[in-house]
This record gives structure tokens, sequence and C-alpha cells, in this order.
């Protein structure tokens, strides 16, 4: 898509003055979508992952000092 787009964004062919600008916004965003499905959703899910499994971790650490056995332990 991006080689088919290329002349019209560098005005290369007829009436290019017309499309030109529709070109470089179609070239945009595929690169903004390409780069934010390939780099920030996984990163940001890594970061959440990460916080979710701190905050679980440190929920468990409380329950423990609380009752002072496990959950689910024999009373």
């Amino acid at each position: 898509m991006l080689a088919g787009l290329a002349p019209l964004a560098t005005g290369y062919g007829g009436d290019a003055s017309f499309r030109q600008p529709m070109a470089i916004a179609v070239i945009g965003g595929l690169i903004a979508s390409t780069a934010l499905s390939l780099i920030v959703v996984p990163v940001v899910s890594t970061y959440i992952s990460s916080i979710e499994r701190i905050a679980t971790g440190h929920r468990r650490k409380l329950r423990l000092t609380a009752t002072n056995r496990p959950i689910g332990a024999a009373k």
C-alpha cells in the first residue's frame, strides 16, 4: 500500500496536486496504526499485567500477615 501511494505522495503523475494530501494522510495513518498495534499496545499490556501481578502479591502478603496462616489452611 505504501509503495502504491508513494508516487502520489511525491507528486509524480497527472493531477497529483489534488490527490497528494490524501496520499500523505493515508501513509501517515498506516505508519501510526502499525506502530500502535505492534509497539504501544504490547508494551502497555505488559505494564498493566506487571502492575496487576505486584498488586495481587501485596494483597496476598497482607492477608497472610493479618491471619498468620495461608488462605484455605485448616484452623
